[in-house]
């Protein structure tokens, strides 16, 4: 068993290795195909967030306190493993292409192309759908491996678009390129001679088969499932204005993970049911969010109205259970206030009684992570704030409660001048930075936030000086909450820091580096 476990944790930290180097090939193709770079900036991304994931999977399964859960996750886990090492596989054999067509513009968009082809006729969308897919599975086992509660995806779900790759993935007797040509009519380029430069830097991979089952958990073989019996009423989808579009990136789930200690209350829509909510608020505005909570209990999703940019919360439960009793919950989020409980946060209205002013429960919602109860947190303040002037937030919106506030710094900021503050959580020990609006009517909203957690004190030189007054972060994810921002980038494309003084810029790097 010991054996089987450390091959296990070997063939994960494999594929982790294997994720970057793809990742890392991919750098060429942002140069030659400028009119896809930002989906193939995502593409990297995700590559490298399921490298991140795969090498806390592998922390996990070393780690003695969680050795009597890994039966939880050992299942779901060999299934992600041999559906990904197909996936990367064909990907190298993608690259191995422009060995033998060179290394132009076209070559690249020819490549690039053949991938999208392969992965379209597996029947997983883009390559980005596929690798979104991987990676919010993987955040789902780890924080099912460690203990936390239930992360807010449907993991059924997740499971049988794996399922459903993996079984076509097996299924074919030839390579995924069998049916492409680099010839023919359609074809974008003449092959030339091979370029003298070094071939895509590859490392070898184990097989696709997954590892042997341990600990009494044998492996099932790949099906198509049968569609879920659980339905909810169906909506007309409509994309948000260009205004809110930014809301649409806040959970990605590219940020490290920093699960809570305690469980908490179980996730309550405490307000009055509303029959056909969701039909109705479909019908003038668009849907920019939707959070799952407990595989699904519970259900959140938010809306604005793409004129006035009004924002209203929606609460569904009873879903997740055929025959249970089904409530829809609404209210307009600019009357709602929130306030954090440790893992909670507790949205309510205030009503006055004579000369009482009294909280009146709306919704709780618990969280299995600090980042994820970050993210909803200033979600809803910063939607709150870009409001009619009628709806306006106050400073006290903007303030999450259960966290210390380490240092606090003024920067240049993509022409604005924004507060820089960093946050360390009292209960979880997360660290994060935070940018937010210094003066006017808007002073606090927050701008963007990043979770470092895992970079503070470290000596490999994410955070360095570059100029007197700027800081350099090569490790960075900002989650931004305006369209109207740009995260200022240096040549290397690296988030970089402009601080007022060198003197500011100097404590920065000596509280992150510790």
């Amino acid at each position: 068993m010991a054996i089987q476990s450390q091959t296990l944790v070997n063939d994960l930290v494999d594929e982790a290795r294997s994720a970057e180097d793809i990742a890392a090939a991919f750098f060429p193709f942002l140069d030659n195909i400028q009119q896809a770079s930002a989906e193939i900036s995502g593409v990297m991304s995700e590559l490298l967030a399921i490298s991140s994931q795969l090498r806390a999977l592998s922390s996990g399964l070393s780690a003695r306190r969680f050795r009597s859960r890994i039966r939880l996750v050992l299942g779901d886990l060999q299934l992600t493993l041999a559906s990904l090492s197909f996936t990367l596989k064909d990907m190298d054999k993608s690259f191995e292409r422009l060995a033998i067509t060179g290394r132009s513009a076209q070559a690249y968009l020819r490549v690039w192309r053949e991938i999208g082809q392969w992965v379209s006729q597996e029947g997983s969308g883009t390559l980005l759908n596929r690798l979104e897919t991987y990676r919010t599975f993987l955040v789902e086992l780890v924080i099912r491996l460690e203990g936390s509660l239930p992360g807010p995806y449907d993991v059924p779900l997740l499971r049988q678009r794996i399922e459903t790759t993996l079984a076509i993935q097996e299924g074919s007797p030839v390579n995924a390129f069998g049916n492409l040509s680099l010839g023919g009519p359609d074809a974008l380029i003449e092959p030339v001679p091979p370029p003298q430069g070094p071939p895509v830097r590859r490392r070898s991979r184990r097989s696709a088969t997954p590892p042997a089952p341990e600990m009494g958990v044998g492996s099932r073989p790949p099906r198509v499932p049968e569609p879920p019996p659980i339905s909810r009423p169906d909506t007309r989808g409509s994309s948000p204005s260009s205004s809110s579009r930014w809301a649409l990136n806040i959970f990605d789930a590219r940020h490290s993970i920093t699960p809570f200690s305690v469980a908490g209350q179980p996730s309550k829509c405490q307000g009055e049911h509303v029959d056909h909510a969701e039909e109705r608020l479909s019908r003038v505005y668009d849907k920019l969010v939707e959070i799952d909570f407990h595989d699904g209990a519970l259900i959140v999703q938010i809306y604005v109205n793409p004129r006035d940019g009004r924002t209203k919360i929606l609460c569904l439960s009873g879903y997740d259970q055929p025959g249970s009793p089904k409530t829809q919950c609404t209210q307009s989020l600019h009357v709602l206030r929130i306030a954090r409980e440790e893992n909670t946060l507790l949205l309510y209205q205030v009503r006055t009684d004579g000369e009482s002013r009294l909280r009146v429960p709306w919704t709780r919602l618990t969280f299995a992570s600090y980042e994820r109860l970050v993210l909803t947190f200033l979600l809803c303040a910063a939607l709150k704030a870009q409001g009619p002037a009628d709806s306006a937030a106050t400073p006290s919106d903007f303030k999450l409660g259960g966290e210390t506030e380490l240092h606090a710094f003024k920067i240049e900021d993509d022409g604005y001048l924004h507060a820089l503050r960093i946050f360390k959580d009292k209960h979880t020990k997360g660290v994060r930075l935070e940018a937010s609006v210094l003066r006017g009517e808007l002073k606090g909203m927050p701008v963007w936030t990043a979770f470092v957690s895992q970079y503070m004190g470290s000596s490999s030189g994410w955070a360095k000086r570059v100029r007197s007054k700027v800081v350099q972060l090569s490790e960075l994810h900002p989650y931004i909450f305006s369209s109207s921002y740009t995260p200022p980038r240096g040549r290397t494309g690296h988030h970089e820091l402009t601080f007022l003084t060198s003197r500011d810029a100097l404590d920065f790097l000596a509280v992150v580096s510790g």
